[in-house]
């Protein structure tokens, strides 16, 4: 005998928020703890979504047309699943190991799946449909929970996180903003092909802005943007240093210019809707935080640096040094040419002069608080220090699979790695000399263009 279709949606729903609010309430769990299971559930909300929509086009199941259901999918069933998945498996503990987690809660699964008949039709290979929800829903919301409950594998969680809000707010939020205009998603394709390849570029910038801050605050503070798992030390460096708020920047920026290629004035709706919340709420909460945290540095920092209007020179309290190899007929001329651009609070330095232990073999960035970079990311971070057009180019240029690429071409055009022999006697400027200096003592170069390092 078949179950109540409405009995199915109830349990679906309040099973897994009572089990998850029991799990938690039971254990005392931690605000890290906290804050991974509410990772976990948004991490499954938009990848069931997602497998959901990729199961029913490969007729691995459907479920019954019913009031409340986005996209077909019955948003009880759908928030129910996503706690199940992503919050259920930290609260139970931390000493269960996640690959056992994972384990029951797809058999789990497999089980309760057949179950939901009537309201869910199964067709004959729905185990793929299962497999998949498993592998882009479960097993990533799993990780990025215990990973933030555990305050491991920052750059990992970082990176899961900005997936995770992209997929919130660039698909499930546009995908909103199109069915309210009466719109669908196959209006993209109507566009010609050199409006959607100019408004790609127009938008690799303006994201590179949001993409890079997040970066900054694992790189440099030591966290992530999640408001419960913030950075440990206040971030003034990269994009922090031409404006106070470039990952909502970024984000409002790249919707209203996604908005305009689909055309759609709802997803332009909810893109001023996230500015005014964040410059209202989110704001006003952030800045007393904030305030507490770091009292006058951030108050300082705050006088210098506007939320959302960005500075034309940076703002500098983290003074750095890019270390070149004045003998070096490649990295010369990049020294020459960041030098002539009077950059701020960037000294430059002889790589022969570096004070580490090991000689150093590309061209290397040094901040006064202990942060390195090497060889192209160490130009793309020496452009921060000059002007927003150069520093811009800069946070492009320093995109995870972009510098990389762009690293491995210039060693293969010449620009590799060279030994650097240290000086056996201290050099006349050394790391702390003004810019100036180090423009006069660099060999002079024959090519005005930046070469690469």
């Amino acid at each position: 005998m078949s179950a109540d279709p409405l009995l199915v949606r109830a349990v679906g729903l309040y099973g897994p928020l009572l089990l998850a609010a029991g799990l938690a309430f039971g254990s005392r769990a931690d605000r890290r703890t906290l804050a991974g299971a509410l990772l976990g559930t948004l991490w499954n909300l938009p990848a069931l979504l997602a497998a959901h929509l990729f199961a029913v086009a490969q007729g691995w199941w459907a479920f019954q047309p019913v009031p409340g259901a986005v996209a077909g999918f019955p948003a009880d069933v759908w928030i129910g699943w996503a706690v199940l998945w992503g919050a259920v498996p930290v609260l139970i503990g931390r000493r269960v190991p996640v690959v056992v987690v994972v384990a029951v809660a797809a058999c789990l699964d497999v089980v309760l799946m057949p179950a939901c008949a009537p309201l869910l039709q199964l067709g004959p290979r729905w185990g793929y449909g299962e497999a998949v929800a498993v592998g882009v829903a479960l097993v990533p919301g799993a990780l990025l929970a215990r990973w933030t409950a555990d305050d491991r594998r920052l750059a990992a969680r970082a990176a899961l996180q900005v997936a995770c809000f992209a997929a919130l707010t660039v698909w499930f939020g546009s995908g909103l903003g199109l069915h309210a205009d009466g719109g669908s998603w196959a209006q993209v394709l109507d566009r010609p092909r050199w409006v959607l390849s100019s408004g790609a570029q127009l938008l690799l910038p303006i994201a590179a802005i949001a993409l890079t801050a997040v970066i900054e605050f694992a790189q440099r503070g030591g966290g992530t943007p999640f408001p419960y798992d913030p950075p440990r030390r206040l971030v003034t460096t990269g994009p922090y240093s031409y404006v106070a708020n470039p990952m909502q920047l970024g984000l409002v920026l790249v919707l209203l210019g996604w908005a305009a290629l689909l055309g759609s004035l709802g997803t332009a709706a909810g893109a001023m809707l996230g500015a005014v919340f964040a410059v209202g709420m989110a704001g006003w909460h952030e800045g007393e935080q904030l305030r507490a945290r770091y009292g006058g540095r951030w108050r300082a920092y705050r006088r210098a640096v506007r939320p959302w209007w960005p500075r034309w020179r940076p703002y500098v309290s983290t003074p750095a040094t890019l270390y070149v190899g004045f003998d070096c007929e490649v990295c010369s001329p990049v020294g020459r040419w960041v030098a002539a651009r009077d950059p701020r609070g960037l000294a430059l330095a002889d790589a022969a002069a570096w004070p580490g232990p090991n000689p150093l073999r590309r061209a290397t960035y040094l901040g006064a608080d202990g942060h390195r970079e090497e060889g192209v990311r160490a130009v793309a971070r020496a452009l921060e220090h000059v002007h927003l057009g150069w520093a811009v180019a800069g946070w492009v240029l320093r995109l995870p699979v972009l510098a990389s690429g762009v690293q491995v071409l210039i060693d293969a055009c010449g620009g590799g790695p060279r030994e650097i022999a240290p000086m056996r006697v201290s050099p006349p400027h050394t790391t702390t000399h003004a810019v100036a200096d180090a423009s006069a003592t660099l060999p002079a170069a024959t090519d005005a263009a930046m070469p690469g390092s």
